[in-house]
């Protein structure tokens, strides 16, 4: 039987806020301010507020099968084989979107910090970091985070506030962006900025006495929070033509912090944060994934698997042409339609438990 350990609500939170908030780091952002103009940051409280809509069919089936997780509740509602085609759905998700991060943190530091290291090396360098949170187990990462997250809070924070002085809020003219109705629809599709709360079916089993409603809707709530904020911070700083040419939109932000000749390079506090982040968000992707295929094979364990795992997402993560294929496919597959193996997968199997009548063996 595959053992998550068991913790609490602020743990669970934590866990599943970083690989919410890693995609602002990345290009992610930068999409959403090509979509929607100055009005990105209604963009992303839209799609958050559209997300938490989603929400409530995958929270209302994990209260209808407490302690079970969406693996085994997919087959027990609709059988085994079409319960692994939709496990599977959902599972290919969290490899393809780890492959995706995997080759943009890759680009990334290259880009920022390390122009001269070959791309295959610094790619094999962090598939081994985020083998070693799978080896440690959830329950050691869910500590972890639980201690790491103030300070993360703190030094995300701390870089929008060190830009006080250069925010100007005509830069959100027009406050409606491309028009409502062109803003109401990419709301829509940007519910896939919240794709990670189908995580919180997989813990599930770890989470015995949680409402899991009460726990997605704590994580709704500051990632819509913090999500919106940074979004609203970064517009302030830079016109939307300007934001939207820029790849590494915060990256950026941080270089523009000036305070003075003696204090240089600032940008670098920045990057330990961001490298933090985004590292430990990669891990739980690749995590998810390696516990989704035991769970859909019905696997003891989920440790043998790993090495198997972290090798196709290293082959897959150096198929991709270059940076820019794997920014295009990001905002295309993670960016717009995560959303259906997240969210519509998880509201199908809701769907079908209810006409057929199907309750877990606690809620009989």
């Amino acid at each position: 039987m595959i053992r998550g350990g068991r913790f609490g609500t602020f743990e669970t939170v934590t866990v599943l806020l970083w690989p919410t908030l890693a995609k602002i780091y990345l290009s992610f952002s930068t999409g959403i301010i090509q979509e929607n103009y100055s009005a990105a940051w209604l963009g992303v409280f839209l799609g958050c507020l559209t997300a938490f809509l989603w929400f409530l069919p995958l929270a209302a089936l994990l209260k209808r099968f407490p302690g079970e997780d969406l693996a085994a509740i997919a087959e027990n509602v609709t059988g085994p084989v079409i319960g692994k085609i939709l496990s599977g759905l959902m599972v290919l998700y969290f490899l393809i979107s780890t492959t995706l991060l995997l080759r943009q943190i890759a680009e990334t530091v290259i880009g920022t910090a390390m122009p001269m290291i070959p791309l295959a090396v610094i790619i094999i360098t962090i598939t081994l970091i985020m083998l070693l949170p799978s080896v440690w187990g959830l329950e050691s990462v869910a500590r972890v985070s639980a201690l790491i997250t103030p300070y993360l809070l703190a030094g995300g924070i701390g870089l929008f506030l060190l830009q006080l002085g250069n925010m100007n809020p005509n830069y959100l003219a027009p406050l409606w962006g491309p028009g409502i109705s062109k803003l109401m629809i990419n709301g829509f599709f940007r519910a896939s900025i919240l794709s990670e709360l189908v995580f919180l079916g997989f813990l599930a089993p770890s989470l015995p006495k949680l409402n899991p409603f009460k726990t997605g809707l704590i994580l709704i709530a500051a990632a819509t929070v913090l999500l919106t904020g940074a979004m609203l911070a970064t517009q302030m700083v830079f016109p939307p033509p300007v934001a939207a040419e820029h790849t590494y939109p915060f990256y950026e932000m941080a270089r523009s912090i000036y305070f003075g000749r003696f204090y240089q390079r600032i940008e670098f506090l920045f990057i330990l944060v961001w490298i933090t982040i985004v590292l430990f968000s990669l891990s739980l992707r690749f995590y998810f994934t390696t516990v989704g295929l035991a769970r859909i094979f019905r696997m003891p364990y989920y440790q043998p698997l790993l090495g198997m795992t972290a090798l196709a997402v290293l082959a897959v993560a150096l198929i991709y042409p270059d940076y820019t294929a794997a920014v295009y496919l990001d905002n295309l597959f993670r960016g717009r339609w995560a959303w259906g193996p997240s969210f519509l997968v998880p509201a199908f199997i809701y769907l079908t438990a209810v006409v057929a009548g199907k309750r877990g063996k606690n809620n009989a």
